[in-house]
């Protein structure tokens, strides 16, 4: 029997369920509609996709992601420096892999639903641990604030953003004093649910700060914006938190513990080969700017899994 995910949207709200196959509501999110300009704002429809559970190859690993470059990415032969890392650590272990790319928050209620058998690449955050078991940490990352030039910014604590505007992304964990000061409403949070409504918020002068990794963020920048726009933004140097990426498998998922251990040991033996760190320079080495400092001997795995 297939479950069924539906879209309920009327004026300026949308209403996301998901139903599984007792019909259990395993998941309701409500949200603002008026960036999903595609749906008329005057009337009430649904459209249903109804996801059957697939019949899985036992040799495939089937993960959700998100556009995400340079570690998720589309349009790359390799679906980025994280999916490749992911691909090939898998292959050590006789297995193939298989990324299906959604918006962040579809593709972590489809896993955690037991629709995919996992979902690629989330930080740690505990509320998660209740759904989903985490794999080693498959790459580090740090997120910055980026800004405005026009803006002078600079920070030695969280504290000194008080007052300021800050852009999040729906679903991305952030620094836990960060998110305090969110909650207290001592910095103005404008929460949408993509990175590129935030960096367009930023550069309209919408938001002050952005945090965000800032591989990403290039990344991003150079697809979404033309050489002047571009110029108009930079981010401060100073991390405000660092972390791993890891992929995350649903507890719904008989083959999750299983998985999760193949996962790591393949990354064990990617990176007793090399091809871990042969990997992360080919990616680098595009992706990055040529005057960057970033030190490619911190790009390596953590294996514990959070």
């Amino acid at each position: 029997m297939a479950s069924g995910l539906s879209l309920y949207y009327f004026r300026e709200l949308v209403v996301l369920t998901l139903i599984d196959q007792k019909g259990n509501l395993i998941f309701c999110y409500v949200f603002q509609g008026r960036s999903h300009a595609y749906f008329s704002p005057f009337h009430l429809f649904t459209f249903s996709v109804f996801l059957t559970s697939p019949a899985q190859a036992s040799d495939t690993v089937r993960l959700t992601t998100g556009h995400w470059p340079p570690y998720f990415d589309e349009s790359a032969d390799d679906n980025g420096l994280l999916a490749e890392l992911i691909t090939q650590a898998y292959a050590t272990q006789g297995l193939k892999t298989e990324f299906t790319f959604y918006p962040w928050s579809w593709a972590l209620m489809l896993a955690k639903a037991g629709q995919f058998d996992g979902t690629a690449a989330w930080s740690c955050v505990e509320q998660r641990a209740h759904n989903f078991l985490y794999s080693a940490g498959v790459l580090p990352y740090q997120y910055v604030f980026y800004h405005r030039h026009t803006l002078q910014f600079d920070w030695a604590s969280v504290e000194d953003l008080e007052g300021m505007s800050v852009g999040a992304t729906q679903d991305y964990s952030y620094n836990e004093k960060l998110a305090n000061l969110m909650g207290r409403g001592t910095v103005s949070v404008d929460v949408t649910t993509s990175d590129e409504a935030n960096f367009r918020k930023l550069l309209a002068g919408r938001i002050d700060l952005f945090p965000m990794d800032p591989l990403v963020g290039m990344a991003m920048i150079d697809q979404w914006m033309t050489p002047e726009e571009a110029k108009e933004l930079t981010f401060a140097p100073k991390p405000f938190k660092s972390s791993y990426y890891h992929v995350l498998f649903g507890h719904k998922n008989p083959r999750s513990k299983t998985l999760r251990y193949r996962l790591n040991e393949g990354l064990r033996a990617l990176w007793a080969s090399g091809e871990f760190q042969e990997i992360v320079e080919k990616w680098l080495a595009t992706e990055v700017p040529s005057d960057n400092t970033l030190d490619l001997k911190l790009f390596r795995p953590r294996f514990d899994e959070c």
